[in-house]
């Protein structure tokens, strides 16, 4: 399973309570499972780096990401070609 999660419509990183919509993909990109508004707090205290870095050193590419789940979604790329660009 792939799965893509983004900020729901009006939720943003800075909000008490942050709200997600989540989508659950097969390899084939066929979507299984929709979570629409999934709710969470952020805890005090704890710190959510803004641009985290990878292992490597380079920093991680939030739209790189984000454009390749999309391609999945759409079937424009399968889960296989996808683990390979990434």
């Amino acid at each position: 399973m792939v799965a893509w999660v983004r900020y729901s419509k009006g939720s943003k990183p800075e909000d008490k309570t942050i709200k997600v919509d989540i989508d659950l993909c097969d390899q084939q990109g066929n979507v299984c499972v929709q979570i629409r508004g999934f709710a969470s707090r952020v805890l005090q205290g704890i710190h959510v780096e803004e641009n985290p870095v990878l292992e490597d050193n380079s920093p991680f590419d939030h739209s790189f990401y984000q454009s390749l789940i999309t391609d999945i979604v759409n079937r424009k790329v399968s889960v296989d070609e996808a683990v390979e660009l990434a």
